[in-house]
């Protein structure tokens, strides 16, 4: 007798486990739509809605004096998950896993770049809200993501960009 009894209860455990382990996944598939809401909801925010902790207001930044930026050191931040991820939101040649939330930058200096200074790439990268208060393009130097020779850097990269 006691060993159905110690039968029954291993398998009322395990039961339960079973039960507490759907509720779980349950939850994680709430969580899951509840992101993707999230997602969509982004597009329509506002930047000082999407970005709370990023500082106001947007700053105008120049190329570090005397700096020349390195290309393949760009294209590591533009790909790199860790420094820049710029890959998340643009395509460009060389990169995997490219997003589409932005423009593609694939050929950039042949289509997106003809008629931009290398100024104008340089504080788009450093700052985009100067030219758009509503990007949902994040401010690299002003949040200390990217230093200022960094986004020199990416500069590079996108410039090399036939």
């Amino acid at each position: 007798m006691g060993n159905k009894v110690s039968m029954f209860a291993l398998a009322a455990v395990i039961a339960c486990m079973a039960a507490l382990g759907g509720a779980a996944m349950a939850q994680e598939k709430k969580e899951a739509k509840k992101e993707v809401k999230l997602g969509i909801e982004a597009v329509k925010m506002k930047n000082t809605e999407l970005f709370p902790d990023i500082p106001a207001p947007a700053a105008k930044y120049s190329e570090p004096a005397g700096y020349k930026g390195a290309r393949d050191n760009g294209f590591k931040i533009f790909t790199d998950v860790n420094i820049g991820n710029c890959a998340a939101c643009h395509c460009a040649d060389g990169a995997k896993g490219c997003g589409n939330i932005g423009p593609s930058l694939v050929k950039y200096k042949k289509e997106l770049g003809v008629d931009r200074s290398h100024e104008w790439t340089y504080q788009k990268v450093a700052d985009a809200r100067v030219d758009n208060a509503d990007t949902v393009m994040p401010p690299t130097i002003t949040t200390g993501v990217l230093k200022p020779e960094e986004v020199a850097d990416v500069v590079a990269y996108l410039e090399s960009l036939k």
